[in-house]
């Protein structure tokens, strides 16, 4: 659905109904981390709208009285189900059903990384809200994440594509960076859906937003040896613990006769960040 008079995505969702509780206010960042308004709208025929008002301000619109009797984790799934929206840019794209897909992916993948909901308990999530398109389940959306036949076919493609300039998944400029040369990337990695491009013609993405440590580690210890497992013995690699105030972990690859990097970095903000630069 797309809202009067605006060239931005409106993506509503269904209302789902259960126990009382409490609804996150406020608490959505997008793809630059800054903060998105919540408003409530009472007379939304619809649980949620991630959109863009006439005067450009980013905005999600919620019907909090639909969302009063939903149970806890259904009114986070709706809530962040429209942050995913402004994350992962769909609002300044035309409607997909590609971009609910991604969306539903994004706010399973926030919950769990942000413990409010145990993994144990998605399928009890997704029989509630009864409403899931596509992937599979919602359970599947976590497990992608550190499926590792995915991983090496991702790293062969970016490689190819890194070697000829990004050329070939070079998608739409990130106009809202307040940098220019950010494009988003055509390609990303499993279950992640914010990859880009940046200035300095590296690939860059978030893959982890934690909620402390010992999750963020936990992760970096999963994907680490689906990468070294990729490598070959024409990459040097180190790792190191703690080498900088913002950094729990980092570890680096470098290919011996191209001079490309791998860099994936556990972050004190509890987030991991992988970063492929080709050839200088």
């Amino acid at each position: 659905m797309r809202a009067a008079g605006l060239g931005a995505l409106v993506a509503s969702i269904v209302v789902v109904t259960g126990a009382n509780a409490q609804v996150p206010f406020n608490a959505c960042l997008d793809r630059r981390d800054q903060p998105i308004k919540a408003v409530v709208d009472n007379t939304l025929p619809y649980a949620g709208v991630a959109t863009i008002t006439v005067d450009g301000v980013p905005v999600i619109l919620y019907n909090k009285q639909a969302l009063s009797r939903s149970s806890p984790q259904a009114r986070h799934f709706v809530y962040l189900h429209e942050c995913g929206h402004h994350a992962l840019r769909h609002v300044w794209k035309d409607p997909s059903r590609a971009w609910e897909m991604e969306a539903d992916c994004w706010a399973i993948q926030q919950m769990v990384e942000q413990g409010l909901i145990k993994k144990r308990k998605v399928d009890e999530l997704q029989a509630e809200i009864g409403m899931y398109r596509g992937l599979g389940s919602l359970k599947g959306c976590v497990e992608v994440k550190t499926d590792q036949d995915l991983w090496r076919r991702s790293l062969d493609l970016l490689t190819l594509a890194g070697a000829h300039k990004f050329d070939a998944i070079r998608g739409d400029p990130i106009v809202e960076a307040e940098e220019r040369g950010f494009f988003e990337s055509t390609l990303d990695l499993p279950g992640i859906f914010n990859c880009e491009l940046t200035p300095e013609e590296s690939f860059s993405c978030k893959i982890f937003n934690g909620r402390d440590e010992k999750a963020a580690l936990k992760h970096y210890h999963k994907v680490l040896p689906i990468i070294q497992s990729w490598l070959t013995d024409d990459w040097l690699t180190f790792e190191r613990v703690r080498a900088r105030p913002t950094e729990l972990r980092r570890f680096v690859a470098q290919d011996i006769q191209s001079g490309s990097l791998i860099t994936l970095v556990a972050t004190s903000a509890y987030d991991i960040r992988f970063r492929y630069q080709p050839t200088p």
